[in-house]
């Protein structure tokens, strides 16, 4: 429905507010788990300086809504190498495509 997280971004920036606006966008609630059953607390750091800032992450962030269908798992290259099954889970090892140089 929301097809993921954009692919588009790299490095620092934006992306998981992109994926935000996809949730908002068909109505979705996030919700959190019982404490009983998980949670999550984040560690507080700073970015890392050699993950550079995504240059164009303020005109992706405005061209977000267009891309909703087209940028995203349907558009993520892949070749899984290995996958186990695990008691849980399915673990996979995937190789990614480089992502081509996006011109603006």
């Amino acid at each position: 429905m929301v097809n993921g997280y954009p692919n588009l971004y790299y490095g620092w920036g934006s992306e998981d507010d992109d994926f935000s606006e996809r949730i908002a966008h068909h109505k979705l609630k996030l919700s959190n788990s019982p404490n009983n059953t998980g949670n999550y607390k984040m560690i507080l750091h700073q970015r890392d300086k050699l993950n550079e800032i995504t240059p164009q992450r303020m005109k992706l962030r405005r061209s977000a809504r267009k891309r909703f269908k087209t940028d995203g798992l349907n558009s993520l290259e892949t070749k899984i190498i290995k996958e186990e099954k695990r008691k849980l889970y399915t673990w996979l090892l995937v190789r990614i495509k480089e992502r081509n140089e996006v011109k603006w």
